[in-house]
């Protein structure tokens, strides 16, 4: 995420969602979502401080370009994603995602968002209704991203 601009020439400070960032060295290119588009821009450095990246792009030369892109997502190809440890997802990986109780699909995930206690899966319900399942085991039983399918548990008391 860009968390704001650093110093004159456009480099901005960036958050790494994964909290690794070894791998930010290893692409050239990153997309920023803004306003659910998004838009390429091509690394022209980047350093690491023990609070934050530096990331500096190519079209970005100044503070004030950069601020039209504070708290935007920073996406990059899958191939250079942070790895996956046991038990973690891709945020793009779950979006999209079936989502299935007693045996049926109620609707499909449509967001990820991060709270203090837990992930929230945004679902939007066959009916149009949206609501928010917390990504824990007493709500969700298994996630297969091969067959895009989250079961919830029988017992999660959600619907």
């Amino acid at each position: 995420m860009v968390l704001g601009s650093f110093g004159t020439r456009g480099f901005f400070k960036a958050k790494s969602f994964s909290g690794e960032t070894k791998h930010f060295f290893e692409f050239n290119k990153v997309y920023f979502l803004k306003d659910k588009r998004y838009e390429t821009f091509l690394i022209e450095k980047i350093r690491e401080t023990p609070k934050a990246l530096l990331i500096k792009v190519e079209g970005i030369d100044s503070p004030e370009e950069i601020k039209k892109y504070i708290r935007c997502e920073i996406w990059v190809e899958k191939k250079y994603a942070s790895p996956l440890h046991t038990g973690e997802y891709y945020i793009s990986d779950l979006c999209q995602c079936n989502v299935f109780f007693n045996g049926k699909i109620v609707g499909q995930v449509k967001a990820v968002c991060e709270s203090a206690q837990a992930d929230l899966f945004e679902v939007k319900l066959e009916n149009n209704n949206i609501i928010i399942i917390p990504f824990l085991d007493h709500f969700v039983e298994t996630i297969d991203i091969k067959s895009k399918s989250i079961y919830l548990r029988e017992d999660c008391g959600l619907l």
